[in-house]
């Protein structure tokens, strides 16, 4: 009699933020230099040089305790590589890729890796100690991407855009 159960009333009174949120997300990339393609992106097409989109669909997903994120390439619409993040993970990832488990797939793309890494340091940031489950799939995105300079926006655009849809509303 003096045992206890688990609760489910106490885990459904709790606030859990980022319930379910989407986005298509376009980014748009000059072919031969970072520059051109932002000015002559509404008159450049596919191929010729001027500029290319890369369209990526974006989900957070939160639950009691993880948080699902979603970012796939509109060409493939796959899972890619997921990943699992704890919250005591972080402590010990002072290089530029942070430790993960592979759930499933092969963590082998260096701007999967970089995704991964972006992500995880931007919804940490924010203060979010629940894990995270990371299914990421950009391949073909970073084959299309040339220059540093490129990735790099591609990576501060797309982390902040998930920290977004992460954040409840209002804050």
């Amino acid at each position: 009699m003096g045992e206890v159960g688990p609760s489910y009333e106490r885990g459904a009174a709790v606030e859990v933020p980022c319930l379910f949120r989407q986005a298509r997300y376009v980014f748009f990339h000059d072919q031969e230099g970072e520059e051109e393609g932002k000015k002559e992106g509404a008159e450049g097409g596919k191929g010729e040089g001027k500029g290319e989109e890369r369209v990526l669909h974006l989900a957070a997903r939160g639950f009691l305790d993880a948080v699902w994120v979603f970012a796939t390439e509109d060409e493939t619409c796959r899972p890619g590589v997921i990943l699992r993040h704890e919250a005591e993970e972080l402590a010990g990832s002072g290089g530029v890729f942070v430790r993960a488990e592979v759930l499933l797939g092969v963590r082998d793309d260096p701007l999967t890796n970089l995704l991964a890494s972006a992500i995880v340091r931007g919804v940490r940031g924010r203060g979010e100690p629940r894990t995270l489950i990371l299914c990421l799939s950009v391949v073909k995105t970073g084959k299309a991407l040339r220059t540093m300079a490129e990735k790099k926006r591609f990576l501060e655009e797309i982390k902040t855009e998930v920290q977004r849809l992460v954040t409840p509303v209002g804050e």
